[in-house]
């Protein structure tokens, strides 16, 4: 419960009925006031790596030159307009219990987390006939003057990353986040310092922190690739990427990961990014199956050479290696059945003596 004490610094005067109480983000004891904001007098959280994209497209969509020149509501419809991040469902159930865990702001009314209960509640605010306290008010936490940055993003990280808290950020939300982390950090204490410190904040592994560094420059890349074809294939591969985030980082675990040539390396990539942009690459198992033709040199050929569809180069795989892994197969399992003892042949059924009879006529035939 809120004590009744005050801190050492005073609450804003924008903040109603403020209560001192403490509350800890990612081991450390921070101290704030709780309190009521008008929901209006708040502003969006623009830089928020989950919406930023979003606002980048609206730009491109409406003509403007500058995000400055779009107002939060435009943003907000733009967001509920598209179905992005299930704000309808969420205002539901605002509009039914209010908002139960509070926004987080800073001293200068800066929203560091809560950016889709407050679209939701901005949303309620231009749909709703009648204004309800349980979204024209919101509870939230005031943070003390002057917040550094690391307090900062132990607490984006705490609300964000850590699991028990809405919905998570997508995969590449998230590889981007720990990217401009780790690079900040990089800066000042150099690579091994910056890897552990990210690891130990974000609670990932040391691994996960450079596939999702280099994921995210192979999605740079494929946009620069599109970019070359036309203005218009670059904003689909922004979109795309973004929302096929998974698509590069198969190929990365399958392909990319543990080679160390890096002509082949490249090679591969334009070939990836090539197939992908022509649309023949449209599933993870897809770009599985062309990680695999890739490290067979027939196939690679074939796909090189870019004058057969990749069906062709699939079928050619097929009829090569497929035959080779059911040999590979039927030879453990003659091992396997060669190394049974006397009592463990006894136990085999008649069925399956029957079964394995007529499966060996059948390679007869």
């Amino acid at each position: 419960m809120p004590n009744k004490k005050r801190h050492s610094w005073s609450p804003p005067d924008w903040l109603k009925d403020p209560e001192a109480t403490t509350v800890i983000f990612h081991d450390q004891t921070v101290e704030v006031y709780e309190g009521k904001v008008d929901t209006d007098s708040i502003r969006l959280w623009r830089e928020n790596d989950r919406t930023l994209l979003d606002i980048v497209h609206l730009v491109a969509e409406s003509g403007q030159k500058d995000v400055r020149q779009l107002s939060d509501e435009d943003i907000i419809s733009s967001i509920v307009k598209k179905g992005l991040h299930k704000i309808t469902n969420l205002a539901k159930s605002i509009k039914m219990n209010g908002v139960r865990l509070p926004l987080i702001l800073t001293y200068e009314k800066e929203l560091l987390d809560g950016n889709r209960r407050f679209i939701a509640c901005k949303y309620l605010l231009a749909t709703e006939k009648e204004k309800d306290e349980k979204f024209g008010t919101v509870t939230a936490y005031c943070l003390k003057p002057h917040l550094s940055k690391s307090l900062r993003y132990k607490i984006i990280s705490e609300m964000n990353f850590l699991p028990d808290h809405k919905e998570q950020w997508p995969q590449e939300v998230r590889a981007k986040y720990i990217t401009e982390l780790f690079n900040e950090y990089k800066a000042k204490q150099g690579e091994e310092k910056a890897v552990k410190e990210v690891a130990f904040l974000l609670d990932v592994k040391k691994s996960d922190i450079y596939r999702f560094i280099d994921v995210l420059q192979m999605i740079d890349e494929y946009i620069k690739f599109t970019a070359k074809k036309s203005e218009e294939a670059k904003k689909e591969a922004e979109v795309f990427a973004r929302e096929k985030f998974h698509f590069f980082e198969e190929f990365y675990n399958k392909d990319i990961k543990n080679k160390q040539n890096q002509k082949a390396i490249k090679e591969d990539k334009d070939l990836f990014y090539t197939y992908l942009f022509n649309k023949q690459l449209i599933s993870t198992t897809g770009i599985r199956e062309f990680a695999g033709m890739l490290q067979y040199s027939p196939t690679r050929k074939i796909i090189k050479s870019q004058k057969e569809t990749l069906d062709y180069a699939k079928s050619f795989y097929d009829d090569i290696v497929i035959p080779k892994r059911a040999s590979s197969k039927i030879e453990r399992f003659c091992e396997w059945l060669e190394s049974l003892s006397k009592k463990e042949l006894k136990s085999i059924s008649g069925d399956i003596k029957e079964r394995l009879l007529k499966a060996i006529k059948r390679l007869g035939k």
